[in-house]
């Protein structure tokens, strides 16, 4: 949808700012769920988030129809049946792209997800701590727009996805380990890095699927298939840190540096199959 509605010379910002979605929900939801929820419960707020669901069904029909020639044109080539489906898992290219999602997400949201009841443990209040959260969630936002722009300047996505590992892998052991820094505000700025620097890596993922796609028809096949793998990243990451760990969450660095060190493999990996990116691709 993005690449019917998105002019080719802006693909990649918009891919971008798509980017954005997960942690720009993830930060108003740790912003207004602890005071919605206090006023009408957890129930009240699941019922609120089913509500705005529908309200946006109903927003997109409104402005972009049923048909996709209400988008501004006709669709890209998708074919049908199997054949888009083994065409992109038979090539080598969306897996290293999948595997690289999974490294960052499994990353992401370990922290992002352990944060709330790290700083209640540290006594304070639920408040409190969703902001402290909700504030390096919205980090990711950043970094997700930089990276749609630095795309669009020419910046090579094998930089931007090794930066942003890099950087993630030095900012979990700046945050967590017990015999890094003393000050609790600069471990939120090691974790606010965390998040921001890391942002880089979703949207140049997402930018990359049309050029790891074996052909044009495979293209909504290959941005899913990242997408599942962001969510085994997701599924897998916070229970193993949550073994490793055992509660001392000082040794939270570990897997997610683990993981750093393998996202940095996968994108170097990655750097061999990205193919020039054509004009048609983008239209």
């Amino acid at each position: 949808l993005i690449r019917q509605l998105a002019h080719p010379d802006q693909l990649q910002a918009r891919l971008g700012v798509w980017g954005a979605f997960m942690p720009a929900g993830t930060a108003v939801a740790l912003l207004g769920g602890p005071w919605v929820m206090q006023a009408v419960g957890w129930r009240g707020w699941w019922v609120l988030l089913a509500g705005a669901g529908l309200l946006m069904a109903v927003w997109v029909v409104y402005r972009l129809g049923l048909s996709d020639t209400a988008c501004g044109g006709p669709p890209p080539e998708t074919g049908s049946g199997m054949g888009p489906l083994r065409e992109a898992l038979g090539a080598s290219a969306p897996w290293w792209a999948a595997a690289t999602f999974a490294a960052y997400s499994s990353q992401w949201l370990t922290v992002v997800g352990f944060l709330p009841s790290i700083y209640t443990q540290q006594g304070l209040g639920a408040g409190t701590a969703g902001a402290l959260t909700a504030g390096v969630a919205a980090a990711n936002v950043v970094g997700n727009v930089a990276a749609g722009r630095l795309l669009q300047r020419g910046v090579g996505a094998p930089v931007l996805l090794v930066v942003g590992f890099v950087t993630m892998a030095l900012c979990a052991y700046g945050t967590f380990a017990a015999q890094a820094l003393d000050s609790p505000w600069a471990r939120y700025a090691a974790v606010i890095a965390f998040s921001a620097v890391g942002g880089l890596i979703p949207a140049t993922l997402f930018a990359t699927a049309v050029r790891v796609a074996p052909s044009e028809r495979s293209v909504p096949v290959v941005g899913g298939w990242i997408m599942q793998w962001s969510a085994l990243g997701q599924f897998v990451g916070p229970p193993m840190a949550a073994w490793w760990t055992q509660g001392d969450w000082s040794g939270t660095w570990v897997t997610t540096g683990a993981a750093a060190v393998l996202g940095i493999g996968l994108s170097l990996g990655l750097a061999r199959h990205l193919k020039t990116p054509a004009r048609n691709k983008l239209s």
